[in-house]
């Protein structure tokens, strides 16, 4: 299994809702395949 990685310097635990300012186009990418594979990404 293959799941997409935004790097961030925080543990959330499951189910947890951490609001994301997304800015750096790589990222915005990645977001963006993820919601249109319906793909969950980690943190």
């Amino acid at each position: 299994m293959r799941i997409p990685i935004f790097p961030l310097a925080i543990f959330p635990l499951p189910g947890e809702m951490v609001p994301l300012h997304i800015f750096e186009p790589r990222y915005r990418q990645l977001l963006e395949d993820a919601e249109k594979r319906d793909i969950a990404f980690g943190i």
